[in-house]
């Protein structure tokens, strides 16, 4: 008995679609086997640059829309340079778009353990440069790119720059759309990166500045740094002689460090870093230099605000804060036995508008601090500068505590073979106003009992008739308010433009004590 036609008809559709059904699985096991040695054999044939490409092993899922590449590593056998990666996957690849118009369509690829050996050093005029593809039509659109715990070691004819630990990732990075952030077409919603370590060498060599712990909180636009250190790899002594004239060495860290409203675009698209406000809870300073030694050659050092102008890109900070700082800072001068030193202890700063961005200024340049002198009296002062919008004076203004004059010993027995023997100050005021060239202004300076002895430098031993001359003849002993004889100290100094701003603010502080002290 024959069957129906329509019987028939619906045998052959269930036949047809068995059919195609078999050969799109035929076509994806295919796809599957044979696309991960294709894309190995073409990625192993392929140049970046002066980059080679190697490709251990690739998995293709289709249906998942994955691909992922295991242990690729790039070599420029020209320099010495490679790149090795333990792990790449692409997940939510749009084939159609990728096929038909070259467009690139992902919903993440993500790098794992990429490790950077580059040797910067070596000329690189006659590499071979990459080839970048810099069609406008081509869509890019990546929902997330990331890189994880990638480590870099940069060689350079000065030290080695070492980063591990790094973490980094887009969100909704894409061309020419409009999203919170944007770089030359590009732009991207979120951002997140941690470092675990930096380092990077400086001048010669002799010092290296490093941070640890670093991470960005997305929500606050907050960077954390748990420590930050510059440090020398040379004994005090021997920094001077590697560069055998006078040098500063010196030993910072800071600690708990949080930069608050960093302003990304601005970096991107202006070369400028703007940031709302910086905190560092701890800082300790060391610094030494050997003034037996020639004084170098250099430039003349700039004030601080023209030093700010001067970079090469912007800067606008709104407001700095520094907790509990101690610096030291000792010099060792000719015929003597050891470094004399001075100290602060329990310093508190806050600096605010520390800028270089016209627009962006509201406010003059100034500085708020107070210390521990020699771990004894509180100083306290105030710093004016002049900004790019408020051309005011500079100006420093401040007082110090009552105590006794013994403290200064630990500088004047080094640096003067003399020491104080007595003496109470009841107060220091002073107030100046300085410029590029001199410093001018009023010290108020009352104390008592002023006796102070000179040493012979062979066994540090009194030396009676200096000292006996000296306070008869020539030290004021007591400069008391009552006191018809009251003397109100004038500041001036011309300024030594190749020292430091420091080296000017103590020697008009002290041309000034040196007015009402003397006879």
């Amino acid at each position: 008995m024959k069957k129906p036609f329509g019987q028939h008809k619906t045998k052959a559709i269930r036949i047809t679609v068995l059919g195609i059904i078999i050969i799109i699985f035929s076509i994806v096991i295919a796809v599957n086997l044979i696309a991960p040695n294709l894309i190995k054999h073409r990625l192993n044939q392929t140049s970046a640059g002066p980059f080679s490409v190697s490709v251990d092993k690739a998995k293709v899922k289709l249906f998942k829309k994955h691909i992922s590449l295991n242990t690729i590593i790039l070599n420029d056998t020209t320099e010495g340079n490679n790149i090795s990666i333990s792990k790449i996957t692409v997940d939510g690849i749009r084939y159609l778009p990728l096929l038909f118009r070259e467009d690139i369509i992902l919903d993440s690829l993500l790098i794992f353990n990429p490790k950077v050996n580059f040797y910067v050093e070596k000329k690189t005029g006659t590499s071979r440069q990459p080839k970048i593809n810099k069609s406008k039509n081509r869509k890019i659109s990546l929902k997330k790119i990331g890189i994880r715990d990638a480590d870099a070691k940069i060689k350079k004819k000065d030290g080695l720059i070492k980063v591990s630990g790094v973490n980094f990732s887009l969100h909704n990075f894409a061309r020419d759309t409009t999203a919170k952030y944007t770089f030359k077409g590009f732009s991207f919603d979120q951002y997140l990166v941690s470092i675990d370590s930096f380092s990077i060498p400086f001048s010669e060599n002799l010092y290296t500045f490093q941070f640890s712990d670093m991470n960005y909180n997305p929500e606050a636009q907050t960077y954390k740094i748990q420590q930050a250190k510059i440090v020398t790899r040379k004994e005090k002594y021997e920094a001077g002689r590697k560069k055998d004239v006078e040098t500063d060495w010196f030993d910072f860290v800071f600690e708990d460090i949080k930069f608050e409203d960093f302003n990304l675009n601005s970096l991107l698209n202006d070369s400028s870093v703007v940031i709302r406000h910086i905190s560092i809870d701890k800082f300790n300073g060391k610094s030494f230099r050997d003034k037996r030694l020639p004084f170098p050659k250099k430039p003349d050092t700039k004030l601080p605000m023209a030093m700010i102008d001067s970079f090469s890109f912007g800067l606008h900070i709104d407001s700095v804060a520094i907790k509990n700082a101690n610096i030291k800072y000792e010099e060792r001068v000719k015929n003597t036995d050891k470094a004399g030193e001075v100290f602060f202890t329990n310093l508190n700063a806050k600096l605010f508008q520390v800028s270089n961005i016209k627009k962006l200024i509201h406010s003059p340049t100034k500085i708020i601090a107070s210390a521990n002198f020699m771990d004894q009296p509180l100083i306290e002062a105030n710093f004016d500068m002049p900004n790019k919008k408020y051309p005011i004076p500079y100006r420093v203004e401040g007082t110090i505590a009552p105590s006794r004059l013994k403290i200064f010993n630990r500088m004047l027995e080094e640096n003067l073979s003399a020491k104080i023997k007595e003496g109470n100050m009841n107060q220091l005021v002073f107030d100046f106003q300085y410029n590029n060239d001199f410093s001018k202004g009023a010290l108020f300076m009352e104390y008592s009992d002023l006796k102070i002895d000179f040493l012979k430098q062979k066994d540090d031993s009194k030396n009676q008739l200096k000292s006996l001359f000296f306070n008869s003849i020539i030290l004021r002993n007591k400069n008391l308010n009552e006191k018809k004889n009251y003397r109100t100290g004038e500041i001036y100094f011309e300024r030594d433009k190749k020292k430091s701003i420091f080296n000017y603010w103590w020697k008009s502080l002290s041309s000034g004590i040196k007015s009402i002290v003397v006879r």
